[in-house]
């Protein structure tokens, strides 16, 4: 880990946190200090930092602000909130905006151990898994996402590098980069985070591994992953990629694993025609306006029917991020108020429900 950033305006607990990060086990770099969330946003644009611990409530910028504004940048470090109220709010509000642990004071150096270790973890995954892309090279992902045909060149290329690092038989998973199914990819092939999603190629072994695990209800694995079909060409890439994809949407709304077209949606006309109404220009302009006033039980019943429509998979999936990106642009508009940049690619929520 290369550097962390402790944001405190109480100086003895700021240097305190600092203290145990640097003696909690976890080889780290550099450790930063700031005393407010204005100053951190300064620290967070001019240096990459890998892990940020913010308290909440702070002069010039509180917590929930600084990481609702860090949203922007283009890589916002693992963070985690501490705070000396025992306040359930704030912690669902700092977990709304991507902060991946809560913790209170006084901290313990037991838990901010453990913390350390699983984020370290994290970003060792992490960089093991961008080394590999950089390994495999550039073409691989023109090939997956461009439109045109693979010369029999890249092909081969591809080919070899498959079966070279996952084996004869492969298939392509897409998950929320918080999936369960991240901690057993380790030795396969990780393409590209697109749209919020990561991209692998997983080897026959893997993929047993994963499938062993969800179906074990005793061990409780929590996974959304998209998987396509098994493959043993590259020229079939391209086509796994697809249908991984179309699968990785269907399983973000039935909040299951999905490993096969029979799992997917068949819902008749009918009911698809219903949700595209509720997709269509007017709907999602009564929506953005209903914001503006204090008709809660208004807006709640309106959201409900787009979500709940959603679930049952009259909205398709497509047609969803379209309408969501619609009501983005359209409220950031008219009130003049940036929404957290992530609820633009609601795929990279594990579930609609985590949406």
């Amino acid at each position: 880990m290369e550097k962390v950033l402790v944001v405190e305006d109480e100086k003895l607990i700021r240097q305190g946190i600092a203290t145990m990060i640097r003696r909690c086990g976890v080889p780290v770099t550099e450790v930063l200090e700031c005393a407010n969330g204005l100053k951190a946003l300064e620290i967070l644009k001019e240096t990459e930092v890998d892990v940020m611990f913010t308290d909440i409530r702070m002069p010039k910028m509180n917590g929930i602000e600084l990481v609702n504004e860090m949203q922007q940048l283009d890589k916002p470090p693992l963070t985690i909130a501490v705070s000396g109220f025992d306040d359930f709010t704030y912690a669902v509000e700092m977990m709304r905006h991507g902060v991946r642990e809560y913790i209170l004071k006084p901290v313990e150096r037991d838990k901010l151990k453990e913390v350390m270790e699983k984020l370290d973890a994290e970003i060792e995954r992490r960089k093991s898994a961008e080394k590999k892309t950089e390994q495999l090279g550039r073409k691989l992902i023109t090939y997956i996402l461009a439109d045109e045909d693979g010369s029999d060149e890249n092909l081969r290329m591809l080919d070899n590098r498959i079966k070279s690092d996952v084996g004869g038989d492969y298939r392509v998973m897409i998950c929320a980069g918080a999936d369960e199914t991240q901690e057993d990819v380790s030795g396969d092939i990780y393409l590209s985070e697109i749209d919020g999603m990561d991209v692998y190629i997983l080897g026959r072994d893997s993929f047993e591994n994963i499938k062993k695990k969800y179906l074990d209800e005793a061990r409780e694995l929590v996974s959304t992953a998209g998987i396509s079909d098994s493959y043993d060409d590259a020229v079939d890439l391209k086509k796994a990629y697809l249908q991984a994809k179309k699968r990785r949407e269907m399983a973000f709304f039935k909040e299951s694993f999905i490993d096969s077209q029979e799992l997917c949606f068949h819902v008749p006309l009918q009911l698809l025609e219903s949700g595209r109404k509720l997709c269509e220009a007017s709907a999602i302009s009564a929506r953005v306006q209903l914001i503006g006033t204090d008709r809660t039980d208004t807006i709640e019943k309106e959201w409900n029917s787009f979500f709940t429509a959603a679930e049952r998979g009259q909205i398709e999936p497509g047609l969803f991020l379209t309408a969501i990106e619609t009501f983005y642009d359209e409220f950031t508009k008219v009130y003049r108020h940036s929404l957290p940049g992530e609820l633009r690619k609601p795929y990279s929520y594990v579930s609609l429900s985590d949406f």
